[in-house]
């Protein structure tokens, strides 16, 4: 998760609000889902402290996207907003 200067978002904690695609937990499908959130969720899980705005970053190096022309072929991960309790 970022900050409107798209810097990753201050936890005040030991542990970042970032995952790298090596660390992440993938469905069988290959598919991720990421929670965020000032609780501990299993499974992926970004730590925020639930103030302020807050932004997704998706950075691709050195992959077909990042050089591809045909951008009509690729499908982008999806955010999908599955609740709140702030």
């Amino acid at each position: 998760a970022a900050d409107q200067s798209l810097g990753v978002v201050e936890t005040g904690k030991s542990r970042l609000a970032a995952l790298q695609s090596y660390e992440v937990l993938r469905q069988p499908d290959n598919s991720v889902t990421i929670s965020v959130g000032h609780h501990p969720m299993p499974g992926n899980w970004l730590l925020t402290d639930g103030s302020g705005r807050m932004y997704f970053v998706l950075t691709f190096y050195d992959t077909p996207i990042a050089s591809s022309t045909g951008l009509s072929d690729v499908s982008l991960p999806r955010i999908v907003k599955a609740g709140c309790d702030a």
